[in-house]
């Protein structure tokens, strides 16, 4: 390899590193299919705990989910969890991608609301009220597949 040709790699080096580091970022803040499950999927068989405000805090505990923020583990002021089996929940994304979509049919869900107690940090033991209701869906879909649930139709 000649010296000018060795110059010119190294000269184009940091744009490299540069684009690389860019593209590692934009790729690690994306939410993935396994993030959403974690966040709002719940099989048939449901959460443990007796109430739904048990179930929400068990769920959103024992899942960690959390909002971080200043790096600290802040509560999640409302999360909500979709019931169903897992492949009826991926089809309200069949052969749709990068859009928001409505699922055609309602689902059974429990909406999480954190408690007012003052409570602010996952340390200090965050406490959720639930409720259930039976409604459509909006969910995000990359490749296929939920990324993000987004609000009800």
């Amino acid at each position: 390899m000649s010296m000018q040709r060795l110059q010119n790699m190294l000269l184009h080096l940091p744009f490299v590193l540069l684009c690389m580091a860019a593209v590692f970022k934009e790729l690690q803040g994306q939410p993935t299919y396994e993030d959403f499950k974690n966040r709002h999927m719940i099989g048939n068989t449901g959460l443990p705990g007796n109430t739904y405000g048990e179930k929400c805090t068990m769920g959103i505990e024992n899942r960690r989910i959390f909002i971080k923020k200043n790096n600290q583990q802040e509560c999640k002021p409302i999360n909500t969890f979709i019931i169903g089996d897992e492949q009826s929940i991926k089809d309200i994304c069949k052969s749709k991608d990068n859009i928001l979509i409505c699922s055609s049919r309602k689902f059974d869900i429990i909406i999480c609301r954190k408690n007012d107690d003052g409570v602010r940090l996952v340390s200090e033991g965050c406490k959720y009220k639930g409720a259930l209701q039976k409604r459509q869906v909006v969910v995000a879909c990359k490749d296929g597949l939920p990324v993000h649930f987004e609000r009800f139709c």
